[in-house]
């Protein structure tokens, strides 16, 4: 602050003595002009009264020095020094009024005879006046007067104090007093100048600074303005512009006259590319598509980065679904045929969802949801592709809003059950334990898919809640089944990759199990190959389970992509064989092949397998013949409720009929 207070007072002193020096240099001409004139005529009235030896060297002296103060004067103002050293130029200003000065201070000593009072009195006339016009000439900068009008006055006051008359010292004094008395007078005008000019310096100053910050604030507005409504990758409006003109469209549809096609977009398999290829690839390939996007978009539709490689379009007005698509065909393609990155030597895929309104939605919120699920159902088809809502998914969306407004109080009322179903020893059908899989027989829509249900409780945020239900079930029911079987039969519970993402899955199921007092070795957590995809997430969550004593289990094994070294290194216990290996095998010398290479890997590596999906005797008989000890399936019975399976365990009914 203090750095910055010397600078702005330095700043004003240079900005005065530019005034200072423009103003001198302004009146020096009328100056000069007055000085040769005054020169001229006393030297013609000294050449007349009789001074002729000598008068025409100091005419030509003191005309030379006045043409070439103005010549320099001339210099001066061209080449603007005065704004540039105007300390210099003031310096020079004085000095050059001495020069001038002396040149004058010789007429009363050297020229004029002091006995002779006519012309004695004219010189000092002529002189006392120039001393005095000097002073009121410059009263903005008083050095130069002092420096022109000094030689002047001393030279009378010398001629005046020689000659010795008591008149003569009367005037000297007189002229003394008179001269300290206008240098004085130069000294307070100056000061008075600097003190009027400094004030409107100030007040110019002070605008000049407001009117720079009014600019910056202007530019910061307009930078906030930028940060507020673009995303800074991209440059495309950002999600609270898009939010906006959401409600715009609410409005419009309100009022009956709008016809408006949203577009959402996601590039295919994204986190792949960020995560195989580094960010900058990824980063690339974000400002690709905004590009193409604004480049195939029209003058009055709406691009949109919502965030991550999520992308909007906004078309409004007429034939919006016919530009609608075509957009999205033209975005299709140009994303294909896109090979300027080495690393996607195959371009980039894009999923593309459209929804219409006011044909399809009468509001924004279904707009963006019907669009949202046109998106999800062009995933589902197998990326790269358009699709536009329809009736079908119309009524999927329908179901998911069913279940995502049921599906809260059907955990709490314990609508959504759990059922369990055995896993039995293929050699003598002895049933070693129980698989939970949760069951919804929803009221309206029947029975609901358990994919379904995991699903929406991640979207609701209650897979949490889900799990605890699961789990506590699970504990209560394989202690009452091991009670009454006097067995030590184990239980499997299900974790989706999902919960991954909300919560510690670890946590709660090692805190459930120890409160439910079941033996840890007697818990198995089922996870799929897609949970590790994710090895930060699984190896911490798995690593935690096994601390704990429970046992970790490959559900789906063989639908995934994880490598049996890697499953080793995770000490995983148990493969569940997915049914797509077992299903007709019984025919299949190839899943045959499979299947016995399995149980080879799996008796060298330690890790049990148990065989899904058994449903015919066939299949198990092939089974049992290629080493598998395992099986679970509705051969050996489907998924009951707790009471049933407790009756399929203790042996009552047919075991078969059951199934």
């Amino acid at each position: 602050m203090r750095r910055a207070n010397e600078n702005e007072e330095k700043d004003f002193r240079l900005r005065l003595q530019i005034s200072q020096a423009e103003l001198v240099l302004g009146n020096i001409g009328l100056t000069l002009s007055a000085n040769v004139t005054i020169a001229v005529t006393t030297a013609l009235i000294m050449w007349m009264e009789g001074y002729a030896t000598g008068i025409g060297f100091w005419l030509g002296m003191t005309l030379s020095v006045a043409l070439l103060r103005f010549v320099i004067n001339i210099a001066i103002k061209k080449k603007k020094l005065y704004a540039r050293h105007p300390r210099g130029v003031l310096r020079y200003m004085t000095v050059a009024a001495l020069v001038s000065g002396l040149s004058w201070a010789p007429i009363p000593i050297v020229f004029v005879d002091i006995s002779n009072r006519v012309a004695m009195g004219y010189v000092i006339f002529i002189l006392a006046g120039m001393a005095t016009g000097a002073i009121i000439q410059s009263l903005v900068y008083w050095p130069q007067a002092v420096a022109f009008g000094a030689p002047l006055v001393f030279s009378i006051v010398w001629v005046l104090l020689k000659s010795g008359g008591p008149v003569d010292y009367l005037i000297a004094s007189n002229v003394f007093l008179l001269s300290v008395m206008l240098a004085r007078a130069s000294v307070l005008g100056e000061k008075g100048f600097r003190q009027s000019k400094g004030t409107a310096l100030r007040a110019m100053s002070l605008a000049e600074s407001l009117t720079k910050a009014n600019r910056e604030i202007g530019r910061s507005h307009r930078a906030l303005e930028q940060i507020a409504n673009n995303d800074p990758l991209t440059g495309l409006s950002n999600r609270s512009v898009f939010n906006r003109e959401m409600e715009a469209v609410d409005q419009a549809i309100a009022g009956g006259d709008s016809r408006v096609a949203l577009i959402l977009l996601d590039i295919d398999k994204f986190k792949s590319i960020n995560d195989g290829h580094g960010h900058h690839v990824g980063d690339q390939v974000l400002r690709f598509v905004a590009e193409s996007m604004d480049a195939l978009a029209g003058s009055n539709d709406l691009a949109v980065r919502l965030g991550g490689d999520e992308f909007a379009l906004l078309v409004k007005g007429e034939a919006c679904q016919d530009r609608a698509v075509a957009f999205a065909e033209a975005l299709l393609s140009r994303l294909v045929a896109f090979k300027a990155i080495p690393e996607l030597p195959s371009g980039v895929g894009a999923s593309i969802g459209i929804a219409f309104a006011p044909q399809q939605a009468d509001n924004s919120s279904d707009l963006y949801a019907y669009a949202d699920l046109a998106l999800y159902k062009a995933k589902e088809d197998g990326r790269k592709c358009i699709r536009l809502f329809d009736d079908v998914l119309g009524k999927r969306l329908a179901i998911k809003r069913t279940l995502q407004r049921d599906l809260g109080p059907a955990i709490e009322t314990g609508e959504i059950e759990v059922h369990f179903q055995p896993q039995v020893m293929m050699a003598t059908g002895k049933p070693l334990g129980f698989e939970a899989l949760i069951r919804w027989n929803h009221p309206n829509l029947g029975p609901v898919n358990p994919e379904e249900i995991v699903a929406t409780a991640s979207d609701l945020g209650l897979s949490r809640d889900l799990a605890v239900m699961t789990t506590r079930r699970a504990c209560a029911f394989i202690l009452e089944a091991n009670r009454r079987s006097g067995e030590s039969l184990a239980i499997g519970v299900n974790l989706s990759p999902r919960e991954f993402n909300h919560y510690s899955p670890a946590d709660l199921i090692v805190e459930t199990v120890r409160e439910s007092g079941l033996s840890p070795d007697l818990f198995e957590v089922e996870i799929t190959e897609e949970a590790l995809l994710d090895p930060k997430k699984a190896v911490s969550e798995i690593e935690q389970l096994k601390a704990f004593g429970l046992r970790v289990a490959v559900d789906d094994f063989g639908m995934g992509h994880s490598s049996l070294a890697y499953l080793l290194d995770l000490k995983i216990d148990r493969l569940k064989v997915d049914r797509s290996f077992v299903a007709g095998i019984d025919k299949s010398r190839h899943n045959q092949a499979l299947v016995s290479a399995l149980v080879s890997v799996g008796r060298s590596l330690d890790i049990d397998l148990v065989m899904e999906g058994v449903e015919t005797e066939c299949e198990a008989e092939t089974l049992r013949m290629l080493g598998c000890k395992t099986g679970q399936g509705w051969l050996y019975g489907r998924a009951m409720p707790a009471e049933q399976a407790l009756a399929f365990l203790e042996g009552s009914g047919d075991r078969r009929q059951v199934a």
